[in-house]
């Protein structure tokens, strides 16, 4: 093997100086034997005694676990997953902005071990390796892909990434790393395989009229950073200093002043500061225009939303000084005007805010003895007795026929699964709600909400929103671990499953759960949209103390205000059989002990419920 071709060899690839060299460390052979120790043993073999070991089983064996071995150094999980894919999104931000330098310092940070904030060489491989097989077996994108061609970097970079597509397009690229290691080391390994992720998403973008960043975030979607992983980033001492001793942001800090009282002035610059630290140590710029987006996505990996609109808030509050104090000030009105809700005071955010505030004066031990009793949550803990082993799912990846009824019934779904549905469909069209006769709903707290009383058949668990909500949830939050026949239980399992569930977790997955059956029918019609608008502004505006009655369908208004109205007495039926919302003398109620779940779940879908509007209007 020449040099060229050993793991983490050359230095020029992560941006570091022609003349530095990497040091071999003396035992690593021996490291390696400790480390593929327990693996050998699960084959039957014992290091410390290889008297009775037949040579040519020992070196298959040994083959067996290096691969596992390996494997495992390319296959991050929970955060360091989280990282990773954020590493990503910078490479991609930087290549499709032609930032060189951002580039460099991405790549710079990058080495054989992960770190707080950058993944290891092999998982960055790993993840873009697993994310090409994807995208290039799947039928939908093979005529974009067919234009993906890396054309630029170093020739050993095209000639890596050459090797990795041809083996993407077969589906095993991911399988073989091994080999892939061997002929191109691995950080230039690493570095082919982010490029190809770029011109694959370029490529992707490019065939379906979208923006780099907006295909990025649909094909390769982040995943939440912990709330632990969050608060124990570090903050290098050179870096604080560096800050303090150069005041950069003083000027920032008395357009602050100018536009909001002090108190709100002092707490936005203190938060900004806060997520400056944060964007340097992760070898983001934030007086680079091109890296406002990046650094956006990473702070929006918090799933603590009242955290994220502030942090948001902050740095849209930067970008609006930096309009108006820059010498060029176009690629910062640009970002500007990229941000959904601007600059300012959002009366929505503003609603949110002060919910959150009371919510968290309600006593935590009420809290969450009323989060624990909603079927969300408290079927969790059958979840888990039935997850004590992995299960098969259906090639969608989606419950089978066969455990629909048990998996329903964990939160309170009467549902069974048959081979022929019965003339009665589980869920009806809005247009199907619609045309019924409200003598059918025999609710009065709900009269104007078809029954759900009954038990409904369905062929698919897809056909039941209430549990397709629950089950996405339940995969973001890494409680269930899919492949592509079975699901088993996650990394974060036990945190949810376990004994003792926290308040923050339990908030969690009740969140996600409002947010996703919020979500549900968005690529039905566009009579959804304002649906789920409706129900945000009236859930928000009752948890602010206005009384919201529930709107009652009207057969004299336009038909698409009829189906709206349908819609938004849909998603309300979801909420109220689930326990997070009431309805009292025909007003909207939701319980104190549950308004910071509801409002997690609503500020979650806000952004996609805005976007929507705004192709509505």
């Amino acid at each position: 093997m020449t040099d060229r071709n050993m793991p983490f060899d050359d230095p020029k690839y992560f941006g570091l100086p022609a003349d530095a060299r990497i040091a071999h460390q003396p035992g690593m052979a021996d490291q390696l034997m400790r480390e593929i120790a327990p693996l050998l043993a699960a084959d039957g073999i014992d290091l410390t005694n290889l008297d009775d070991v037949d040579l040519d089983e020992l070196n298959a064996a040994m083959a067996r676990a290096i691969e596992r071995r390996n494997m495992e150094l390319i296959t991050p999980a929970g955060d360091r997953e989280a990282v990773t894919i954020l590493t990503l999104y910078s490479i991609v931000y930087a290549l499709d902005s032609g930032t060189e330098e951002q580039l460099q310092k991405i790549f710079a940070s990058i080495g054989p071990e992960p770190t707080h904030m950058r993944p290891s060489a092999g998982h960055l491989t790993g993840v873009a390796m697993e994310t090409l097989d994807k995208w290039y077996t799947d039928s939908s994108l093979a005529d974009s892909l067919q234009h993906a061609t890396l054309a630029f970097g170093y020739a050993e970079t095209r000639a890596a990434a050459e090797d990795l597509q041809v083996l993407a397009r077969k589906g095993r690229a991911f399988q073989s790393y091994s080999n892939l290691l061997v002929s191109h080391g691995g950080l230039e390994l690493a570095r082919a395989g982010a490029y190809l992720i770029y011109v694959s998403i370029a490529a992707i973008a490019a065939g379906r009229q979208l923006a780099v960043n907006d295909a990025l975030t649909e094909f390769l979607p982040n995943k939440p950073l912990s709330k632990e992983h969050i608060d124990n980033i570090p903050v290098a001492p050179e870096v604080e200093q560096w800050i303090a001793e150069e005041e950069r942001y003083e000027d920032f800090r008395f357009w602050l002043i100018d536009h909001y009282d002090d108190e709100d002035a002092d707490e936005i610059y203190e938060l900004f500061i806060e997520r400056v630290l944060q964007a340097l140590e992760a070898g983001l710029e934030p007086d680079d225009p091109h890296a406002i987006h990046p650094w956006l996505a990473s702070v929006q990996f918090s799933l603590d939303y009242q955290d994220v609109m502030e942090s948001v808030h902050a740095i849209s509050s930067y970008v609006a000084y930096r309009v108006e104090n820059s010498i060029d000030p176009s690629p910062w009105l640009e970002l500007l005007e990229s941000f959904e809700t601007g600059v300012g005071e959002d009366p929505l955010a503003e609603q949110f805010r002060g919910i959150i505030d009371a919510a968290d004066k309600v006593p935590m031990g009420d809290r969450l003895a009323a989060i624990c009793q909603l079927p969300i949550v408290d079927g969790l803990r059958e979840l888990g007795q039935w997850l004590a082993t992995s299960k098969p799912v259906t090639t969608s990846q989606v419950p089978r026929r066969a455990d629909i009824q048990r998996l329903a019934d964990m939160i309170g779904i009467q549902a069974v699964g048959v081979a022929t549905k019965p003339e009665l469909q589980y869920e009806p069209s809005a247009f199907e709600d619609l045309m019924a006769s409200s003598s059918t709903a025999p609710n009065p707290q709900m009269p104007y909400v078809p029954d759900r009383t009954k038990t409904y058949s369905v062929q698919s668990a897809l056909e039941i929103p209430e549990l397709m909500s629950w089950w996405t949830a339940l995969e973001v939050l890494e409680i269930i671990e899919l492949t592509a026949s079975r699901v088993k239980q996650g990394p974060n399992a036990e945190a949810f499953i376990g004994e003792d569930l926290s308040l923050e977790n339990a908030e969690h997955i009740a969140g996600m759960w409002i947010a996703n059956v919020l979500l549900h029918y968005f690529d039905r019609t566009h009579y959804e949209a304002p649906a789920a608008a409706l129900v945000i502004n009236h859930l928000t505006s009752a948890m602010s103390g206005a009384a919201i009655p529930l709107i009652e369908p009207n057969p004299d208004v336009d038909i698409g205000v009829r189906i709206t109205n349908v819609s938004y007495c849909r998603s309300l039926r979801y909420l109220h059989d689930m326990g997070l919302v009431q309805i009292q003398d025909g007003l909207l109620h939701v319980p104190a002990t549950l308004h910071r779940p509801v409002v997690l779940g609503l500020s979650t879908a806000v952004q996609q419920v805005t976007e929507l509007l705004t192709d509505f209007e």
